[in-house]
């Protein structure tokens, strides 16, 4: 296999010297052939990846694989709140086995906040691209006929943003009128199994009572209701959102066009059931 082209533009622009006692190298396969050819080659590489993200299809796949990242954490989080339906035990004790790895999850935090840094800010530059490729508004039966989803894509994006903000600020960094639940301990009971191996707990000893916060969180009307309109936001947005990583990767076809629309609804569904389903519950008495 010869020298790629690519290699030889990047070998071009290395110093000459270089390239006189190298010259005779070029008309060689690349294997064996060491540092010149495989730092060319990296070079090209990383230009190609470049391109690729500056164009509007890498960033489509950016904004996909981004997508379905934050995606995987909606759903872990979503069940460890669920945990609440099993009893106070059981969510302080998956809250304390986080909390007890406090390095890792902050580490986690960060590239969570990163990889959501990315999904935004390929979407708000795909949405301007668009904007700016139809300058004019027009209307078409194509238009009439799409989902509500699609077109407050990005409407729905800022929504549950702005609900992401508050959820950290109510019950993680917990700023403001919430910063009594910082006061509420309890013991938690020894777990059996694996999670008690994982993060023992001392008898006696008053540990973060998470599942009683959620209980003070969720009484007040308002604040369910913000929790249920950002849930509402984040569903709206994970419906048009699973289509259009279908689209992306290829797999979006007419004949498969009806089954994977009403897959990503079902998905989006039962992720808005599941994230709305602690604090409603708890607003209507069933978790005390």
């Amino acid at each position: 296999m010869g020298v790629p082209r690519g290699a030889r533009d990047t070998l071009g622009k290395l110093p000459e010297k270089l390239l006189r006692r190298g010259k005779h190298l070029l008309a060689f396969p690349l294997r064996g052939r060491g540092l010149i050819f495989q730092t060319a080659r990296g070079f090209v590489f990383m230009k190609t990846l470049w391109q690729l993200l500056r164009s509007s299809l890498g960033r489509k796949y950016l904004m996909a694989a981004t997508g379905l990242l934050l995606v995987g954490f909606v759903v872990v989080h979503m069940l460890g709140n669920l945990k609440a339906f099993s009893g106070a035990d059981a969510l302080n004790h998956y809250a304390h086995l986080l909390k007890s790895r406090a390095w890792a999850l902050w580490v986690f935090r960060a590239g969570l906040l990163a990889i959501a840094l990315v999904h935004v800010g390929c979407g708000i530059t795909l949405a301007l691209e668009n904007r700016r490729a139809r300058p004019q508004p027009y209307v078409r039966l194509k238009t009439i006929q799409a989902s509500v989803a699609s077109l407050s894509m990005l409407g729905s994006g800022l929504v549950v943003g702005a609900f992401v903000l508050f959820h950290v600020l109510h019950l993680t960094v917990q700023v403001g009128g919430f910063q009594e639940y910082a006061k509420l301990k309890s013991p938690i009971a020894d777990a059996p199994g694996i999670l008690q191996a994982l993060a023992p707990v001392e008898p006696g000893r008053s540990y973060p009572d998470v599942y009683e916060m959620i209980v003070h969180a969720f009484s007040v009307p308002w604040i369910v209701l913000v929790y249920l309109v950002g849930v509402g936001a984040l569903g709206l947005h994970l419906s048009h959102g699973f289509q259009s990583v279908f689209q992306t990767l290829g797999w979006r076809s007419d004949a498969a066009g009806p089954f994977l629309t009403g897959l990503a609804r079902v998905l989006a569904l039962a992720i808005v059931l599941g994230m709305a389903s602690v604090p409603a519950a708890v607003l209507c008495g069933f978790l005390r």
